[in-house]
């Protein structure tokens, strides 16, 4: 990535987590959808407007070439507050597939956000996702749950197959923690 976050930052982490395009930023508003979870939003070399997240949250996958694992796919999450789209208005088409991972609310954005502001997120966001991937089975998904908490509280979790995508674990693996350890699971993220 050449220059890290935190020296674009100038060590300051905190601020990219903190910093959102403000809803009330100027803005035409087009359209605002709303989502459940599960459905796909669009496919990669689809075109479409850049979107904000208003509520709930977003996986998105690199396009399925039918050979390839979604776990395999899988980029980040975005949520409240994030743009995404934002390569449609550039290139022309999305790059990513995206999927609603729990009840989502978007709103077209076509105004010119602070776009350096919405980079460090995406660089936030993509260590996320990495940090979802890392440790034991049971961490990944202590860790997603934090996520799911701050981000959509009181989401319920997503499902099984998303949460094996994301995290890189097998379904089974999931089914069987979130089965056995939910109370734990649960309980260490509060």
């Amino acid at each position: 990535m050449g220059l890290s976050v935190e020296a674009l930052l100038a060590g300051s982490v905190e601020s990219v987590a903190a910093a959102k395009v403000p809803a009330n930023a100027p803005q035409q508003v087009h359209a605002m959808r709303h989502f459940e979870r599960g459905v796909r939003l669009w496919g990669a070399r689809s075109s479409g407007p850049t979107w904000r997240i208003e509520r709930g949250i977003v996986a998105l996958f690199q396009p399925d070439d039918r050979v390839t694992s979604a776990a395999e796919r899988f980029v980040m999450l975005a949520y409240g507050g994030d743009l995404i789209g934002v390569e449609a208005q550039l290139f022309g088409t999305y790059a990513f597939d995206a999927v609603a991972l729990t009840r989502t609310v978007l709103t077209s954005w076509s105004a010119s956000p602070a776009i350096a502001t919405h980079y460090l997120r995406h660089a936030e966001r993509a260590h996320e996702g990495a940090l979802l991937r890392s440790g034991s089975a049971l961490a990944r998904l202590q860790r997603l749950r934090r996520l799911l908490d701050r981000a959509a509280p009181g989401a319920p979790w997503p499902r099984l197959r998303d949460i094996a995508a994301i995290t890189g674990l097998q379904v089974e693996t999931v089914s069987r923690l979130l089965s056995r350890e939910r109370g734990r699971i649960v309980a260490s993220c509060s």
